[in-house]
């Protein structure tokens, strides 16, 4: 508690010292296109959402699928034409998880389902047991009980809690209550079906996506399978109105080894310091939010600088388009492995755009547009760092839409596709935002909110700019 509220008084005082930068200009960089050079105007939004709309047409885009591989030509080319040098493919080993089936049925009856990602595949006849509703699947919800063989059922939670408090509402990559999957298995449960209580009625939810990447085998413990929350009630009131109710979960597939890459590439400057900018280009099924728009962001940027001459630039730019967000991280973390002693030594700041999107409401199960855009969050280490992206920020009319938030190294919800590079103590920002469709089917290209593509370029660009100019000694 004494940590938390240190965390919390310096994030006070420092947005304080960032407001008084942010109203007496210091560094000048309201104007950055009227300081450093400007190649001439930013790739319009038409363009990156063209490019969002190719990489979505390309299929699912899981790590070491044939859509993924596609995007990874398709993004290795725009580098290349945008004049990016040393162009490389960095191959991933990984092992592969493809489900061909999954079926659910309780007492005989069908229910929609869908699976837990890298669940263990069953026989063709699946698993059988004795249906078990756990409600929250807390502690107490699980003492006592005798699950040998069993089937658990337990409702889902979203969000981010603090002392019992929700401070996001249903975030959907912060499942509150992960641990009763884990607790099924210490009691010795059969299998697992989660009800996406907290979710619009959907069960296509590619979540979560930790720690099976790290596994020789990427297989978790148990098998397990969502529903939607409708469905869920169905199922309880079978439970309500039977004395026994068995439950059936069948989920077959296919494993192998493939590859997949990271995608580099470098502006050189007149030294080797280097700003990093980056994203992910792999998706959980068509992925224009997460994160085709992320990679709009990467080419847009990658295609302005790429036209102003090294000799005009004092900094190294490198651009990374990673594999493996949906392999808990792997693009990232092998990048960090990989370069430990080469690049990561060289990095100044680390820069990570992810998730342009339009904002949709959860009314009574249904999706609804809100008719105004996600809010963004920027998370930036160092006063300087984040005041340059204050005022970028604010030049370019995002002021509105996006929430600058400083944060000191340490703090562990700096869990974005950056933390990689936040681990390694390197200056970042980070921009994304938490729609509650991100790792839905439903992600498509209408999700993206198409007139922030420009303006987040834009900022990135001033941003960008005004690192170049800077000691580095300053941006930490």
């Amino acid at each position: 508690m004494k940590g938390f509220k240190k965390a919390f008084i310096f994030i006070i005082v420092l947005t304080v010292v960032q407001f008084i930068f942010a109203v007496y200009p210091v560094i000048g960089s309201a104007d950055s296109s009227a300081k450093f050079n400007n190649p001439g105007p930013v790739v319009s939004k038409n363009e990156m959402f063209g490019w969002i709309k190719d990489l979505c047409a390309m299929g699912y885009r899981r790590p070491g699928s044939a859509g993924e591989l596609k995007a990874e030509q398709y993004i290795f080319d725009k580098f290349t034409e945008f004049g990016l040098q040393d162009v490389i493919f960095e191959p991933i080993p990984i092992q592969t998880w493809d489900p061909t089936r999954w079926v659910l049925t309780v007492n005989g009856e069908n229910i929609p389902c869908f699976y837990i990602p890298f669940s263990p595949f069953t026989s063709s006849s699946g698993i059988t047991g004795e249906l078990v509703y756990l409600k929250d699947g807390t502690e107490n919800d699980y003492e006592g009980k005798d699950l040998t063989n069993k089937i658990v059922l337990v409702d889902i939670h979203f969000g981010l809690e603090y002392l019992g408090v929700n401070l996001t509402g249903p975030t959907p990559w912060l499942i509150t209550n992960w641990d009763a999957y884990k607790q099924a298995k210490a009691h010795n449960a059969a299998g697992f079906i989660g009800i996406l209580k907290d979710y619009f009625d959907s069960n296509t939810y590619y979540a979560p996506v930790d720690n099976y990447g790290t596994k020789p085998i990427a297989e978790r413990d148990l098998t397990g399978l969502w529903v939607s929350k409708s469905d869920g009630a169905r199922i309880i009131k079978l439970l309500e109105s039977s004395e026994s109710v068995t439950a059936n979960i069948t989920l077959n597939g296919t494993r192998g080894m493939v590859s997949t890459s990271n995608i580099v590439g470098f502006l050189p400057g007149k030294t080797d310091e280097i700003i990093m900018i980056h994203s992910h280009h792999d998706a959980a099924f068509y992925g224009a939010v997460e994160d085709a728009s992320g990679i709009s962001e990467v080419l847009a940027l990658a295609k302005y600088f790429g036209k102003i001459p090294p000799s005009k630039r004092e900094k190294t730019i490198m651009f990374l388009s990673a594999t493996g967000h949906f392999y808990d991280y792997i693009g990232n973390r092998t990048f960090v492995e990989k370069h430990r002693y080469d690049l990561i030594p060289k990095i100044v700041v680390n820069i990570c755009i992810e998730h342009v999107a339009k904002k949709y409401n959860n009314v009574n199960g249904e999706i609804v547009y809100s008719g105004r855009n996600e809010t963004g969050y920027i998370l930036s280490t160092g006063s300087w760092l984040s005041t340059m992206v204050r005022y970028a920020a604010w030049n370019n009319n995002l002021q509105y839409s996006t929430w600058i938030i400083p944060v000191p190294f340490g703090l562990s919800f700096f869990d974005t596709d950056a933390k990689n590079y936040y681990d390694e103590k390197i200056p970042t920002v980070s921009y994304v935002t938490m729609p509650i469709y991100l790792y839905d089917l439903i992600d498509t290209p209408d999700k993206v909110a198409k007139d922030l593509l420009k303006p987040i370029a834009e900022t990135f660009i001033d941003v960008v700019n005004d690192i170049d100019k800077t000691p580095s000694w300053l941006l930490k």
